[in-house]
This record gives structure tokens, sequence and C-alpha cells, in this order.
């Protein structure tokens, strides 16, 4: 277990009603990238945030934007925390901004 603290600035996402962080993002993309390149898969990977415009903020991010195959990242699951209750994944990655 590990944490990872970003210093990008949270915002409204595109529908108005949730929020995103592209630094946040970016980041998420970065270590699903070492994950692939370590050898684990994607069925092995799930990203966890409360918000829905960071959720599929990382979704496009990841697949426009990792350096690998984009069907690679189209695999991953990235839920909302209700929408990944009672499942598993051997690595999770928890996507959380706070606003100051």
């Amino acid at each position: 277990m590990f944490f990872y603290q970003n210093l990008g600035q949270e915002e409204i996402s595109s529908s108005g009603t949730s929020f995103l962080n592209r630094t946040e993002a970016s980041n998420v993309e970065k270590i699903v990238t070492k994950f692939f390149k370590s050898g684990v898969v994607p069925n092995q990977i799930g990203v966890v945030t409360p918000y829905e415009g960071q959720r599929s903020y990382i979704v496009n991010y990841m697949q426009f934007n990792g350096s690998l195959k984009k069907d690679l990242y189209k695999e991953i699951e990235v839920a909302s925390v209700d929408a990944f209750q009672g499942r598993e994944k051997d690595y999770i990655i928890l996507s959380v901004s706070m606003s100051p």
C-alpha cells in the first residue's frame, strides 16, 4: 500500500454537477502504465473515485493519453465507490480529490 499526493486543482466537470482533477487523472494513467509494464493485466486493476466527472475523465484520459495499446486501458474497470461495492481486484487505485 502506498499513498501519492497530487497537487492538481479540482474543477467542475462538463456536466456541471460533478468534479474532476486533471493532474490526478494523469497520475492514475502513469500508475496504471507502470503496472502494465510490471506484468499486471487489466482485469487485476480497479480505479475507484467518488465523482462521476472524475470517472469519465480518467476513462477518456487513459485511452487517449496512455503510452501503451488503447485496448489495455479500455479493459480496466473505472467506477464510482457505489458501483464498485462488493467487487475485488488485486490492485485498487483510489482517486479522491479533496478541496482545501
